[in-house]
């Protein structure tokens, strides 16, 4: 499953089974319980505001994999599967 704010890559939608499209954080307790009831092996969250929102699903007990490029990860990151 990927979660975000835009298209996602190409290359991780081919191995998406669902993509969902998030406005941000401030969807979070929505988007746990649209993620409960697929119950995903993971979530791959991208785009703008993914680092909040990987935290927050990290923090709700979801699998999450953040797909970011450059930068160094925030400490807040530890936890969670960084990837470019």
């Amino acid at each position: 499953m990927i979660l975000g704010d835009g298209e996602p890559p190409p290359h991780l939608a081919a191995r998406a089974a669902h993509v969902l499209h998030s406005s941000g954080p401030s969807q979070a307790g929505e988007l746990v319980a649209e993620l409960r009831a697929r119950i995903p092996r993971d979530v791959g969250v991208t785009g703008e505001g993914a680092e909040a929102t990987a935290i927050a699903l990290r923090q709700a007990g979801l699998p999450v994999t953040l797909y970011r490029d450059g930068g160094l990860p925030s400490p807040d990151l530890e936890g969670i599967r960084t990837l470019p």
